[in-house]
């Protein structure tokens, strides 16, 4: 809507006042597309985890990190470019597990 109202001042105004400039910033078309790629500790994991950086618990974080941006990637939707409607969309993998 902001934009439509920018398009009725003549641009030499547009150009020239800064409340106009500062409107056009906020009238912006940008589109974003967030995907969250967070780790979720285990159940069976206890406080320790925030400081034990073995050789098998840190495989088992990557290994449960590469399964999520698989799963993520699954999601081919989810790399489509936001509509009109919504343009700051977020994503991830455990949403939908809660």
């Amino acid at each position: 809507m902001l934009q439509h109202v920018l398009e009725l001042v003549p641009e030499e105004i547009r150009k020239n006042d800064e409340w106009c400039r500062r409107a056009q910033e906020l009238a912006c078309s940008k589109r974003y597309n967030i995907i969250h790629l967070i780790y979720r500790h285990k159940e069976y994991e206890g406080h320790y985890k925030d400081y034990q950086f073995s050789f098998s618990t840190m495989r088992e974080h990557w290994e449960s990190g590469l399964s999520d941006i698989r799963r993520t990637l699954a999601h081919r939707d989810w790399l489509d470019m936001p509509n009109g409607e919504f343009r700051f969309v977020t994503h991830d993998i455990h949403r939908d597990e809660r």
